[in-house]
């Protein structure tokens, strides 16, 4: 037995540093990063390729942005497909997604159609569908609860060998070497995260699991020293947390929690009503306030198993939580303003002008953790 004895940072436990900066105006920091290895061009924030956040109507408004969008493994390939035809036939949706250069559809990179280990076969069936049938070059994620499991990486060799033109995504894992392990068999982006989000429950359930910090540091120098990329998944609570997560190396942020509470959102909307300690004059009754919700839930759930299987599992246990209720936030543009103007303001406190060189401007203040 290994006990490791440095400590494990989250996102709660540090702050970052302002410093002296040469920007003037938050406008000044460019939010928009190249990759020239993977030829995309992206704000490298994306949404959780969950059932309620990896939908078609989320996808688009956050391609509109320029940022990446994945769709979750229960779509069909002919629903992949009528929505790529929509975006490519649609004008409006053409100058939207890429006003600098639509030839080709490379804009379409950014969309990441997942796929998962169960029925492997089908699946990839699914992207060879897909494929012959588009003239696009989407992405692909091979979403895996723990992609420590020695399949995973004959799946990504398979996938390399089959795609070779293509961005290829795998995880989930929290540590460098099997960070490295990925990129060498083939991804070129390996996703960061084991039970950090609100509504999982591995780290309850199992004990595994690894602050997200820390984690986000390890994989992401081991990432770059072999040539790949980090997107670091979940854990997300605060704008703020991106920053961080950027500043401590990420390439890319993906967030289900972020997203959910928006309009756009495949999630039951309710209404939740709380007698507060106002007295109304009019019938001298308690003031009822009114707010509305989202139902979250997570995708290892018995309640995600029955919906998605038609069963839950009979050898494992529920790894997410059944149904949390995050604040309902309105059309998800207003969410996405939000986190782009979060992020130009961080660039402007540490004197990073491009979201690249928040981790070689910043620096973080070890603190008591924040509530």
């Amino acid at each position: 037995m290994i006990i490791h004895n440095d400590i494990q940072l989250d996102f709660d436990d540090v702050l970052i540093a302002p410093q002296t900066t040469t920007i003037n105006h938050r406008d000044e920091v460019e939010i928009i990063r190249n990759f020239p290895k993977l030829s995309l061009r992206c704000v490298p924030i994306m949404s959780a390729n969950m059932t309620q956040t990896g939908t078609f109507a989320v996808a688009r408004e956050l391609l509109k942005n320029k940022m990446c969008a994945t769709l979750h493994k229960f779509y069909t390939a002919d629903e992949i497909i009528n929505f790529i035809n929509d975006i490519i036939n649609n004008p409006d949706n053409k100058k939207a997604i890429d006003d600098d250069n639509f030839e080709g559809c490379i804009a379409l990179s950014r969309l990441f159609v997942t796929v998962g280990k169960r029925n492997w076969e089908s699946e990839l069936k699914k992207l060879e569908t897909i494929a012959s049938k588009t003239n696009v070059r989407f992405s692909i994620l091979l979403d895996v609860p723990n992609a420590y499991i020695p399949e995973i990486t004959d799946c990504v060799k398979t996938l390399r060998q089959t795609y070779p033109d293509k961005i290829i995504a795998v995880g989930n894992v929290c540590s460098g070497d099997e960070t490295q392990k990925l990129i060498l068999a083939g991804a070129n982006l390996v996703k960061q995260g084991i039970g950090p989000s609100l509504i999982c429950m591995t780290r309850n359930q199992t004990g595994c699991g690894r602050p997200q910090l820390s984690a986000t540091i390890d994989c992401a120098n081991a990432a770059h020293q072999v040539g790949g990329y980090v997107i670091v998944d979940g854990g997300f609570k605060q704008n703020g947390d991106f920053c961080k997560a950027f500043v401590a190396g990420a390439d890319f942020c993906m967030s289900g929690s972020m997203f959910v509470g928006c309009e756009e959102s495949d999630s039951n909307k309710v209404i939740k009503l709380t007698q507060t300690n106002e007295i109304n004059p009019e019938n001298n009754q308690p003031i009822v306030k009114q707010e509305y919700f989202k139902e979250y839930w997570g995708m290892s759930s018995f309640r995600a198993q029955q919906a998605n299987y038609g069963e839950t599992t009979k050898s494992g246990t529920s790894e997410g939580v059944e149904c949390k209720y995050v604040p309902f936030t309105g059309p998800i543009q207003t969410t996405i303003n939000d986190i782009c103007g979060a992020l130009r303001s961080c660039g402007s406190y540490i004197g990073a002008k491009n979201i690249k060189n928040f981790s070689r401007q910043g620096m973080f203040y070890k603190v008591n953790r924040i509530k």
